[in-house]
């Protein structure tokens, strides 16, 4: 009778939305080889913005569980941009069409990699600029930049990750409710690091300086401070024929024209008007090149 009792007990707990809820959070729910769980974390095993820790370089990342999201601005989101944020149309078009993604779950970095963690994994720092500038010399815990897509994911293969999917990117900074900014719908220049709201210097400020720019996620500086590196090569019509499933972006083969470029998103230090740190915003460059407002956060 006692098993039955317990039996039943057990049906009707599974069956509350709260705890129907939980486990689904928890299927699956892996902490990678190596990582341990951020003396900092607040935050329940499967739920949003759970942090763990690369304990020998300090990195963190922040759990987004599987969802799914309109990627993308539809006709009237673009039309809103250009009336209020002073966007221009042609460069917008890449945004469209909006379409649904579905997305696994995945682990995004915290916040943007630094000059120390890039210092310790690396060895040696990205070189000085033709002028003789060192662009990384603010301090340990701005975040590296003046570095090419490929060191950027040789940096992530050092320590088992990878960079995040354009898909991946957008998912942490806006969530589910599809957040023009990571924080909201509306724009506040003192949550991020932008043109009118530098750092020292009139650059970057340290990593995670913003807590209330914060994403859904827990994911900081998503807006601001500098552009960052995504996987995906960049095509501007990829949109209308993206699958729904985890999008990886075109493959480099299927590439046409004299440039293959890779995606940034975010926003830097020293980009003016609201616009290019909209959650959706695209921006390209080349692989090999040095970008004096790029960066990178890594993902698994």
């Amino acid at each position: 009778m006692r098993r039955i009792i317990s039996a039943v007990l057990t049906v009707m707990l599974l069956a509350l939305p709260g705890i129907t809820s939980l486990r689904a959070q928890e299927a699956g729910f892996t902490i990678p080889d190596g990582w341990v769980v951020s003396p900092q974390n607040d935050k329940a095993r499967g739920e949003p913005g759970y942090r763990i820790r690369h304990p020998n370089t300090g990195l963190e990342l922040v759990y987004v569980p599987p969802g799914s999201f309109m990627m993308g601005s539809t006709k009237a989101e673009v039309q809103y941009a250009i009336e209020q944020f002073g966007a221009d149309a042609g460069r917008l078009a890449a945004e469209q069409p909006a379409h649904e993604v579905q997305l696994s779950a995945y682990w995004i970095g915290r916040t943007e990699v630094t000059v120390g963690q890039w210092r310790q994994v690396m060895g040696e720092m990205p070189p000085p600029d033709d002028q003789g500038n060192d662009w990384n010399k603010l301090g340990e815990e701005h975040p590296v930049l003046w570095i090419t897509w490929r060191e950027a994911v040789q940096f992530c293969e050092k320590l088992g990750l990878r960079l995040p999917t354009e898909a991946e990117w957008e998912y942490a900074a806006r969530g589910p409710e599809r957040y023009i900014f990571p924080w909201g719908n509306e724009w506040d220049e003192q949550k991020c690091c932008n043109g009118h709201n530098q750092g020292v210097g009139f650059r970057t400020f340290p990593v995670g300086s913003f807590p209330e720019g914060a994403s859904w996620c827990g994911a900081l500086d998503m807006a601001g401070n500098l552009w960052e590196w995504c996987a995906d090569w960049y095509d501007g019509e990829y949109y209308s024929k993206s699958p729904r499933l985890n999008p990886q972006g075109p493959a480099e083969e299927d590439l046409t024209g004299p440039w293959k470029l890779k995606v940034a998103r975010g926003g830097s230090y020293g980009s003016d008007g609201p616009h290019n740190f909209r959650t959706s915003y695209r921006v390209i460059g080349m692989p090999d090149a040095r970008r004096f407002g790029y960066g990178f956060r890594c993902a698994r």
